[in-house]
């Protein structure tokens, strides 16, 4: 019976070592491009790189009238001549996907790497963002070390895939039930009650037809920010694999934190929203200080002028934005 077991199990573990092996050297390449564009370009990076750019739309956007439509990577390599810089970004990426692609980097040669930390992205909305299904689709032909089951599970979709419904209610459930920090007399326990609150409150204090507008954005923010980063946040799990990444390989990481518009949180919502995005700044130079990460603390470095979108919680800035955190980045940076 023990020989019959055994057997079998050689058996199975032979077919996947043979399933993964004829699928690695045969329709891999071809469906790692198709579905992981940016996997191949981290794999495929020249030798000669030995700076690397992680980032989001942060980096991209621009103004119409800004003067110059330089990205982020771009201003920081112009002011590091010497060193061959790559970036690798798209829009709405978190560290999640980040620590993906860095197990797809050959890490020999490499100096360090910048990886754009943003304060939103530990919040419900985007942990349980719509998109969430497409970007780990991005990376899952990466999930394991076997080619073959990767791709088996992208054709499963497993984990499966989150309907937007699905998405919505998650949100709304962190919303209802994480608890704020704060004592009486703030009346607001959870982030729901605040986001329902206020628009209450200003509601019935006159607020007229022109101050929609003002309401809405404001209750935006209170969505945005109003939470506290704690240890199993799932964002702090991904960072922590990227810092261990980093102390395996080592390769010098530096998270570079995202400014925020604290002004419009400020005059928007009120201290307590301001003291929140503060306290999680903190938590997190403290914690990844401890880790030997360089933190390259952004978070009120651009005034309310230089931010493009006026309407929306969104890290996208003019290029006099753009030059400013530029410049903190490449003040910290340690090269050879």
């Amino acid at each position: 019976m023990i020989k019959k077991i055994t057997y079998k199990l050689l058996l199975f573990f032979t077919l996947v070592l043979a399933i993964h092996y004829v699928y690695l050297y045969t329709l891999y390449p071809s469906d790692l491009k198709k579905y992981s564009p940016l996997l191949v370009q981290c794999k495929t990076l020249s030798k000669d790189v030995s700076v690397i750019y992680f980032g989001e739309s942060s980096n991209t956007a621009y103004a119409e009238k800004d003067s110059l439509k330089q990205t982020i990577s771009e201003m920081v390599a112009g002011m590091i001549p010497k060193k061959k810089m790559a970036t690798i970004d798209t829009f709405a990426v978190h560290a999640g996907i980040y620590k993906e692609w860095l197990k797809s980097l050959n890490p020999k040669g490499k100096e360090c790497v910048i990886v754009t930390l943003n304060l939103r992205s530990f919040g419900a909305a985007w942990i349980h963002s719509k998109i969430e299904s497409n970007l780990n689709k991005s990376v899952r032909l990466s999930e394991t070390p076997y080619a073959g089951i990767n791709r088996l599970l992208l054709a499963l979709r497993m984990p499966a895939d989150q309907t937007p419904l699905q998405c919505d209610r998650q949100i709304i459930n962190d919303w209802r039930n994480e608890k704020l920090p704060f004592k009486s007399p703030f009346s607001y326990k959870t982030t729901k009650e605040w986001d329902d609150g206020y628009y209450k409150k200003l509601k019935n204090n006159g607020a007229s037809h022109k101050d929609s507008a003002r309401i809405i954005l404001a209750c935006h923010y209170i969505k945005a920010f109003a939470f506290t980063i704690h240890d199993n946040n799932p964002r702090v799990k991904d960072f922590d694999e990227i810092a261990a990444w980093s102390a395996k390989n080592n390769v010098k990481v530096y998270f570079n934190i995202l400014a925020e518009n604290i002004h419009y949180a400020d005059s928007l919502v009120g201290k307590e929203l301001v003291y929140l995005m503060r306290q999680n700044r903190d938590y997190l130079i403290k914690r990844y200080k401890a880790k030997n990460i360089e933190m390259i603390d952004n978070l009120e470095a651009i005034e309310s002028k230089y931010f493009i979108d006026k309407n929306w919680t969104t890290e996208h800035y003019t290029d006099k934005g753009r030059m400013i955190i530029a410049r903190n980045i490449v003040e910290h940076l340690k090269l050879k």
